[in-house]
């Protein structure tokens, strides 16, 4: 019994490692995207399908050149994950995120400084 329970331990902290690790790339997709004013979505929500955008067009590139998004593609394709967090949900959640870190940010330094200027273009 405690062997199982190690093993089941052992195997939990590698899916949150891989978790993780897939959500750092998909975050940094995200931020390359979002910084160069570019188009995220297409018409499927599904890796190496036609029309499926820029998000996931990325995501395909760099499973040609990164094990771990290689095997969460895999993955995703094979049916093994029922959530592969590559869709329009995910893609609009990560924006809001980022957006809501970065303007909590920038409130933090505005609220600490004695003087501070808004420009807007």
């Amino acid at each position: 019994m405690a062997i199982f329970l190690e093993l089941k331990k052992r195997e939990n902290q590698y899916e949150t490692i891989r978790w993780k690790n897939v959500l750092e790339r998909l975050i940094n997709v995200t931020i390359y995207l979002a910084k160069n004013n570019m188009a995220f979505i297409g018409t499927s929500d599904k890796p190496f399908t036609p029309n499926n955008g820029k998000f996931l067009s990325f995501v395909e590139l760099l499973s040609k050149v990164d094990t771990v998004v290689l095997d969460h593609v895999k993955l995703a394709i094979e049916g093994d994950i029922r959530q592969h967090y590559c869709g329009k949900h995910i893609q609009n959640e990560l924006i809001a995120l980022i957006g809501n870190s970065t303007r909590d940010r920038i409130l933090e330094l505005v609220m600490n400084s004695t003087y501070y200027s808004i420009i807007a273009d």
